[in-house]
């Protein structure tokens, strides 16, 4: 794989940034997602993470994350049934953890919402198991120290809340909502963004034809295989072989350790897949950026950016 010239990289970024600029750093919702009718969200703040089903056994933490007889669990919790809708936020940047968390517990202690278990910092114990345990959602993994928990009843829906800040600066929160009512039915389906057939995640075509877009595979994540590479990348085949613009490939990675080696390898990995399946070679400006961004950062920490240019 041959790199494009730093001067060649500059001329890109700089084209891609004025490509982008407006639109394409507007936040939008994750489509079939909505907001809890109850409380609202923290101002400018967006939904990457969204489910609504049935749970038979939901865990409510009422304590802090504790390791007892070599299990790791909250030292106390209850245990309920019914129809679950869990919400992930994405906060603003510059605006911290404690900020959108204030904000939502605000609302429940004005709507006189019974408190039944709050913590904050690292007496709430730790942040991994707090977000792969408790919540099942790994980007709330951030910095101890940032986050804050409260566990609360509001009329006959149980509400869990919770916020961190990232090691990467972003800000988190956490809604999760126990009811004996189905949530208002929207017209799209929900679709988490860590779902497994991500390059099934409706819409990142349009985005991509109309604008350019993020591939919407995590590359760290896949280690193994090019699966989901391939499938997404098919997905966008017939855009890309009907025009006979330059196709930009950008690899990035949140990582600041070994960041230009691992753009680097995700680039490769698309272009590997593009040739396979017809793109000429001559048409393809490849960049590995390290952690350098000239678009929208993505949530994934391992990406890489097309788009088709003059």
């Amino acid at each position: 794989m041959i790199l494009m010239s730093m001067y060649r990289i500059k001329r890109v970024l700089s084209g891609l940034m004025m490509l982008v600029a407006g639109s394409a750093f507007a936040e939008s919702d994750l489509r079939g997602s909505s907001d809890y009718d109850g409380l609202k969200r923290y101002p400018l703040s967006w939904i990457v993470e969204y489910q609504s089903e049935t749970s038979p056994d939901y865990l409510l933490a009422l304590g802090k994350m504790k390791k007892k007889s070599g299990v790791i669990a909250p030292e106390a919790s209850r245990r309920l049934s019914g129809q679950l809708r869990q919400i992930t936020y994405r906060i603003p940047e510059g605006h911290s953890a404690a900020e959108a968390f204030d904000f939502i517990v605000g609302q429940l202690q004005q709507q006189k919402a019974e408190e039944l278990f709050r913590c904050k910092s690292r007496q709430c114990g730790n942040s991994h198991q707090w977000a792969n345990q408790v919540f099942g959602v790994s980007r709330l993994y951030g910095v101890d120290r940032t986050q804050s928990y409260l566990a609360a009843k509001l009329g006959g829906d149980y509400i869990a809340v919770y916020s961190v800040k990232r090691g990467n600066k972003r800000v988190y929160l956490q809604l999760d909502i126990l009811s004996d009512k189905p949530p208002v039915a929207v017209e799209e389906p929900a679709i988490s963004e860590g779902a497994e057939s991500v390059a099934e995640l409706p819409g990142w075509q349009e985005n991509f034809t109309s604008r350019g877009a993020w591939l919407p595979v995590d590359f760290l994540a896949v280690t193994s295989g090019d699966e989901e590479v391939t499938a997404s990348v098919r997905l966008i085949l017939n855009e890309i072989q009907s025009d006979s613009r330059t196709l930009v490939v950008l690899g990035y990675s949140d990582l600041a350790e070994g960041a230009l080696e691992r753009s680097a390898e995700y680039v490769a990995r698309v272009e590997k897949v593009l040739l396979e399946n017809g793109v000429a070679p001559e048409r393809l400006s490849l960049i590995a950026s390290g952690n350098l961004s000239a678009v929208k950062p993505p949530e994934q920490q391992g990406a890489v950016w097309l788009q088709l240019m003059e």
